[in-house]
């Protein structure tokens, strides 16, 4: 049958066949290969579709689970087995003698009653869970999770709303303190930091904090490609054979030394000054002449043109700073090319070896009984290859550092101009940035919104799950 699926061998033609049949094990296969987001595609129902469609990469821990079968409108409590629903019945009747918040209830899998069962559920991938009466501290290193306080628990060591929320953290059912805890500020820092929350958003003006969004990257490799060889001509010669193998490998030897010239156009430095050099310049022009003016406006136009040349310098700067970099450390250099040309052999095919000493000397007469080839190099091809590739990503880390050095000196040229230009509170920043940012064309509300996002601190990232686990009775 056309537009069906099968689930524990036999045919589903329609949603509500798969909610009646529905085996969570079995969906959860088909998912993962794709397969049951195309049927729901297929069949139109798209917003099904469309929503189980990431489950495919997704962990699968409870809260996974219990998300997915509330896509495919699904009872997950249904899907249990027996002991874990007995177990997910007995908490859901314990948790409803304090609470009829369905948030909570619905949850009832999720429970813990002691620090043990919290740590298993944490390290179980749980985003949302819930403390039952019992004694706990909530780690600050682990982001993205829900808590539910219900029957009065004892939570040690907690943070103010504010913090929570870098760290990425969300705390319900209990008053949280309104002051920072002193004893627990480089901890908190720390946790967030590691968390993803960016402090420097905080901390500067909106100005330093445009260039901060815009300038702030990753570290980016170098491509790089030596190319491929070819089989080993044969020759007459053993001589022009070593001389066409040691040609041959000194040709791939020079195209991976060339990644470390810096003047080479697809070497390393100049790769890295192309692309970190682009960056800044094209942060700066969104806002050069509406930066010049509100400059002169406010009297910090010496202070502009200390920007402006940080800016318009920075391929020069780079470059310079990347070839000391590159050239200044012993590093960054391959092994001697003896060490290659010494890996490949050159090889001799004797066509008349065997034969009888009389044909053997006529054979002497006649050509191509025996040649000279050399060994693959592919063995060298790929070493040359990985060595540059591992020097990539090396060079690829400093040259980062370089320009994350470069970039604070416009950071801080950045702030000083902004504290005269800070956004008033209440302001919006399209609003505040329209006396800045050149109205232009029919972008400029996605130049806007562009430069709104920037002054957004990133939310924290939550970590992988390590696994699934049974439910925890209380």
């Amino acid at each position: 049958m056309e537009n069906t699926i099968t689930m524990n061998g036999k045919e589903i033609a329609t949603l509500a066949e798969l909610r009646s049949n529905f085996d969570i094990e079995a969906a959860i296969a088909l998912q993962k290969s794709g397969k049951l987001s195309e049927w729901l595609g297929k069949l139109y129902y798209e917003s099904e579709a469309e929503a189980v469609r990431p489950y495919a990469f997704k962990e699968w821990n409870n809260t996974e689970r219990k998300r997915f079968c509330s896509i495919l409108g699904v009872d997950y409590a249904a899907c249990l087995s027996r002991g874990d629903k007995a177990a997910f019945e007995s908490n859901r009747q314990k948790l409803s003698e304090v609470t009829d918040d369905i948030n909570i209830l619905n949850n009832a899998d999720a429970v813990a009653a002691d620090q043990s069962q919290l740590a298993a559920l944490i390290n179980n991938g749980e985003k949302t869970i819930v403390l039952y009466k019992g004694e706990f501290s909530i780690p600050m290193s682990r982001s993205g999770i829900t808590y539910y306080c219900v029957g009065a628990p004892k939570v040690s060591g907690l943070c103010t709303a504010g913090q929570y929320q870098k760290l990425g953290i969300t705390v319900n059912g209990i008053d949280l303190p309104t002051e920072e805890n002193k004893d627990t500020a480089d901890s908190f820092r720390f946790a967030a930091q590691s968390n993803g929350y960016d402090f420097f958003y905080d901390e500067h003006s909106a100005l330093a904090n445009y260039f901060h969004k815009a300038l702030s990257c990753y570290p980016m490799p170098c491509y790089c490609n030596i190319g491929m060889t070819s089989l080993s001509p044969t020759f007459r010669s053993k001589n022009e054979c070593e001389k066409a193998k040691n040609a041959e490998i000194k040709r791939l030897y020079d195209k991976a030394s060339s990644y470390l010239s810096p003047s080479a156009e697809h070497g390393f430095v100049r790769d890295a000054e192309a692309r970190y050099t682009e960056r800044i310049t094209d942060t700066f022009e969104k806002i050069r002449d509406g930066l010049r003016a509100s400059c002169e406006q406010n009297g910090k136009t010496a202070l502009f043109d200390k920007i402006k040349n940080l800016c318009e310098n920075a391929g020069r700067e780079l470059r310079k700073q990347l070839t000391d970099e590159i050239k200044g450390s012993d590093y960054y250099k391959l092994y001697d090319l003896k060490y290659f040309l010494d890996r490949v052999d050159v090889i001799k095919d004797d066509y008349g070896e065997g034969w009888d000493p009389a044909s053997r000397f006529l054979m002497h007469f006649a050509e191509g009984w025996i040649e000279y080839r050399y060994e693959s190099l592919g063995s060298v091809e790929m070493e040359l290859l990985d060595d540059i590739r591992s020097l990539s990503e090396s060079f690829a880390r400093d040259a980062h550092s370089v320009y994350t050095d470069y970039v604070k000196k416009i950071e801080e040229i950045a702030e000083e101009i902004g504290k005269s230009i800070t956004i008033p509170d209440g302001t919006e920043v399209k609003d505040f940035f329209a006396g800045i940012v050149p109205v232009t064309d029919n972008g400029n509300d996605a130049t806007y919104s562009a430069l709104e996002s920037m002054f957004k601190a990133p939310k924290a990232s939550a970590p992988k799950p390590s696994g699934t686990a049974n439910i925890i009775r209380i």
